[in-house]
């Protein structure tokens, strides 16, 4: 939270945010508040953290995203299977380079 009171939030566009959210909620631990338009919506769970509101949005993906999630975790191996469980893809072994 900033000195004026205002708080981050994230907002990602996307072209099914239902399936985003029922990987990212648990990944990140937060909980997911539900759809209420093009939104869904993702909150900490019971601590500090933005939220992270996924918006539907009707043109494909053109180029690279630009933003992306740094999970940082003490042991990188386990993090990677729990994420692959809940519906990653592993792209190289860690360190990848």
């Amino acid at each position: 939270m900033t000195d004026n009171g205002a708080q981050i939030g994230l907002v990602l566009d996307c072209a099914d945010p239902e399936r985003l959210a029922e990987f990212w909620a648990p990944a990140l631990g937060y909980v997911n508040l539900g759809t209420v338009g093009a939104y869904v919506a993702l909150f900490p769970n019971g601590r500090h953290g933005p939220k992270l509101l996924l918006q539907r949005v009707a043109e494909p993906k053109a180029v690279k995203n630009r933003m992306h999630f740094d999970i940082e975790v003490a042991d990188i191996a386990a993090e990677a299977d729990r994420l692959v469980a809940l519906g990653a893809t592993r792209v190289c072994e860690a360190p990848c380079s």
